[in-house]
């Protein structure tokens, strides 16, 4: 399986530790798993364990919807052609619809919730 997780950014919280213990264990299982965040901020890149193959990219937004980071986007979903997107939360679910649609990706969009509210 190639999976391709989406984060807001790699900052200290729960849904970016989640979403990197998930990718490194599936890493270690001996699955392709790429990491992506919307937004600088490095935090826990150092906590990212991915093996072969595997690949952490920011894509520098520097506004909420910014359309040259939702480019770099498109290009590194083509490249790559997940398996299965990975979208931890609202603003990062965002991103990948758009850009899965965008480049006419066949990949499923999974989303993790990590608020009490929808």
């Amino acid at each position: 399986m190639r999976a391709l997780f989406v984060t807001g950014s790699l900052v200290h919280g729960g849904a970016e530790r989640h979403s990197i213990t998930l990718m490194n264990r599936l890493a270690e299982e001996g699955h392709e798993c790429h990491a992506v965040y919307v937004k600088h901020d490095p935090s826990q890149l150092d906590r990212v364990r991915l093996r072969g193959e595997g690949s952490v990219t920011c894509l520098e937004a520097s506004r909420y919807l910014d359309f040259s980071a939702l480019e770099r986007f498109c290009t590194c979903l083509s490249g790559l052609n997940p398996s299965v997107v990975v979208a931890a939360n609202a603003y990062a679910l965002m991103y990948a619809t758009l850009a899965v649609r965008w480049t006419r990706i066949h990949a499923p969009i999974l989303v993790t919730w990590h608020s009490t509210r929808v």
